[in-house]
């Protein structure tokens, strides 16, 4: 069963010789996909250029497409995880720091649509209508959706291997090109070590297996929208699909934080002893009582991303994910740190009233 919203039959028009009719059929109004958007999800878009025309034409729409990626980044904070660009569609892995997603890639395709028709002098649309999306899980797919992704030009006889293709993201995973800001390439290299350059190795090791047979990791998404265990799928299935719907919903607006700002950062504080400025105010130097208190009130407490950055010293969205992600690497291999943290965290459950818990937390704290 598709993780779409329950559809409503309609009177459908018969023309007949002599006059024009109705009867009640039994044809679905056309359902949208259900659009599953929360801080810190991390999602695979592809979006597919109308009746096969091609997407970019010349490396010129190539640039521009890749320079409008950075655009978003500055815009909303976005990150990228990966991308591809073909003939005639795009693959990109995002992460959504603060939730958006709709708007971001709405604005990525209708600009660029723009440009493109402005520089071929013509008119009419140049995507084959929304984009597609799926929400994934990071720990058990990302790193297979990027082998997928980045094999996208071999598999289409473009080249022999995926390092001759410039236009993806596989060049600056492998450290053939810098990596630009907006492109994330750590949490998925950080699956093949945390030394560099054998990370790059590892990961290059896996993608290019020579003779092995990839499966379309696409083609096991549960629900019609996700990409992940079925724990997960079921997870995200139960917080973002009620009974019935007419129209897009982005549940995360409506989920309330269980703890506020003043009560993380104090609990912090006080177990750190350490004032509370130089918890809330940024420095050129790492304080792990401030990263602990940033990782509470975003991953633990619900917060946006937005907001936690504002408390924190005005810093933006994408520093807060970046920070989030420091932590999570220093739970997964430090026990005494893990136990100090989770002990904050139960606190602070303890301390709030039960109110609904963000999915976008038990995803990340999985990371």
């Amino acid at each position: 069963q598709d993780l779409t919203p329950d559809v409503d039959f309609h009177m459908a028009p018969v023309y007949t010789t002599d006059a024009l009719t109705f009867i009640r059929m039994e044809v679905p109004e056309v359902a949208r996909p259900w659009r599953v958007e929360y801080p810190g999800a991390m999602h695979h878009v592809t979006a597919h250029a109308v009746a096969g025309q091609d997407l970019f034409l010349v490396d010129g729409d190539r640039h521009k497409f890749v320079s409008l990626l950075a655009d978003v980044h500055r815009r909303w904070g976005t990150l990228f995880h990966g991308y591809c660009l073909m003939s005639n569609h795009y693959h990109i892995e995002v992460e959504t720091p603060d939730g958006a997603l709709s708007r971001p890639i709405k604005w990525l395709n209708q600009t660029y649509a723009s440009y493109l028709n402005w520089r071929m002098e013509r008119r009419g649309h140049l995507f084959d209508g929304r984009f597609k999306s799926l929400v994934v899980d990071a720990d058990t797919y990302l790193h297979e959706l990027s082998r997928y992704i980045h094999l996208n030009p071999v598999r289409a006889g473009i080249v022999p291997h995926p390092a001759d293709y410039r236009w993806s993201s596989y060049r600056a995973f492998i450290g053939l090109t810098a990596e630009p800001p907006w492109l994330a390439t750590g949490l998925i290299l950080d699956r093949f070590g945390h030394a560099e350059p054998h990370r790059r190795t590892a990961y290059r090791q896996f993608v290019e297996v020579p003779g092995e047979v990839i499966i379309d990791p696409l083609q096991e998404a549960l629900y019609g929208a996700v990409l992940g265990t079925q724990q997960f799928a079921d997870a995200i299935r139960a917080a973002f699909a009620p009974a019935t719907a007419t129209r897009d919903v982005s549940r995360h607006a409506q989920i309330r934080p269980r703890t506020d700002l003043e009560t993380v950062c104090a609990a912090v504080t006080a177990d750190y002893r350490v004032p509370e400025q130089s918890v809330r105010e940024k420095g050129r130097h790492r304080r792990e009582a401030r990263d602990v208190a940033i990782y509470l009130a975003a991953r633990s407490c619900g917060h946006a991303l937005t907001d936690v950055g504002a408390y924190f010293g005005h810093v933006g969205g994408s520093a807060v994910c970046q920070t989030c992600r420091r932590v999570e690497r220093r739970l997964a291999h430090d026990a005494q740190f893990r136990q100090r943290v989770e002990q904050l965290a139960s606190g602070l459950e303890n301390s709030s009233p039960a109110l609904d818990t963000p999915i976008g937390s038990t995803h990340a704290g999985e990371r």
